[in-house]
């Protein structure tokens, strides 16, 4: 079976987690991807994730500050239709590996470039880190939780996942554009850009009114604010944790009546989350919850809620996850042989 980008070869030359998952989707659907690496693999090597990121690539170990070993990697990049790197722009036009030095000998070449915060921007060349990134533009606070106050480190790497999604959408777009005009072009992809294409989509705040995120006198920030709405983790009496999320119509007021606080939660015409929660609803919603759902084990509130029609669901431990009903119906999970740790199982 081939697949729609086999005819593309791919270049990775970068050192970051978001090259390594872009060129791993780009491999799933049959693009030749050789990685390159520096003496001894990159930081990746002795870790199991690069059993899943490097699934489908060949590798040639370069070290890209020798001229020599340069000269092979430069030989590579001219045979291929995408270069991948996550130096900074200096770096890359002193190395001769930047896109406008690269299209003078092979014009149809396609560069995405792997950066923090984006080429010719006051904040260039800053150190490319992901938590920095994510307590710059406001990721941590909206983590913030009911464990502790203040911000919260996130658990999953959002933004190095969505600066993949995003170099492969330039990737792809600019192999598109090529089929026009014949030419490449320079893609880029920060984790700036990442974090600003999912904020409109998760954040929005007003100084009165209605607003998704409010600032509590106490200087906390409550993620949903005045919202109708009620979307978190919450631990039960065993322990155990459930999500559940009452944005369907009249989930919120379902989802009150479920936890016994109808009684206290006025009644609203039109959509729920078009009405702000009063003072009363607001201590309902984002603190008595808490103590309320420890009253009963997760498998039963569960039931309860999904008999109100509110979506609910138990929070899996990450090795549950490939075991999931769901997972298994679609024949998402797929086994690997593995000659350090045998079978292994990826989706």
């Amino acid at each position: 079976m081939t697949g729609p980008l086999q005819s593309l070869r791919i270049i990775d030359a970068s050192q970051v987690m978001p090259g390594a998952i872009a060129s791993m989707l780009l491999a799933d659907h049959h693009a030749d991807v050789v990685k390159v690496e520096p003496h001894g693999g990159t930081f990746f090597a002795h870790d199991l994730t690069r059993k899943a990121w490097d699934r489908g690539k060949r590798s040639v170990e370069l070290d890209m500050e020798d001229p020599g070993e340069r000269t092979e990697l430069t030989r590579l990049i001219a045979g291929s239709d995408i270069f991948i790197h996550s130096l900074e722009s200096t770096d890359a036009v002193r190395l001769g590996l930047d896109h406008a030095t690269l299209a003078r000998t092979k014009p149809g070449l396609i560069v995405c470039a792997l950066q923090a915060y984006g080429d010719d921007t006051p904040l260039a060349g800053r150190p490319y880190g992901e938590s920095l990134a994510a307590a710059r533009l406001g990721l941590m606070i909206d983590k913030s939780s009911s464990f502790r106050p203040g911000p919260m480190y996130p658990g999953h790497p959002a933004l190095h996942y969505g600066q993949a999604f995003l170099a492969v959408i330039g990737i792809l777009a600019a192999v598109r554009a090529r089929h026009r005009t014949g030419l490449g072009q320079l893609v880029e992809a920060s984790l700036m850009d990442a974090m600003l294409a999912q904020s409109p989509m998760n954040n929005w705040w007003q100084e009165a009114g209605l607003s998704y995120i409010r600032t509590a006198d106490a200087g906390a920030t409550d993620r949903f604010g005045d919202t109708r709405l009620v979307t978190a983790m919450f631990e039960c009496a065993d322990g155990l944790f459930l999500q559940i999320h009452t944005g369907g119509p009249g989930g919120f007021r379902a989802a009150m009546d479920v936890l016994g606080f109808g009684d206290r939660i006025q009644q609203v015409e039109g959509p729920e989350m078009a009405t702000p929660l009063n003072a009363e609803e607001y201590q309902i919603a984002r603190v008595e919850i808490f103590d309320r759902m420890k009253t009963r084990r997760r498998d039963e509130w569960i039931p309860l809620f999904h008999a109100a029609d509110v979506a609910a669901l138990p929070v899996l431990q990450p090795a549950e996850i490939l075991l999931d009903e769901q997972v298994e119906f679609v024949g998402q999970r797929i086994a690997l042989a593995d000659p350090d740790f045998g079978t292994i199982h990826q989706a």
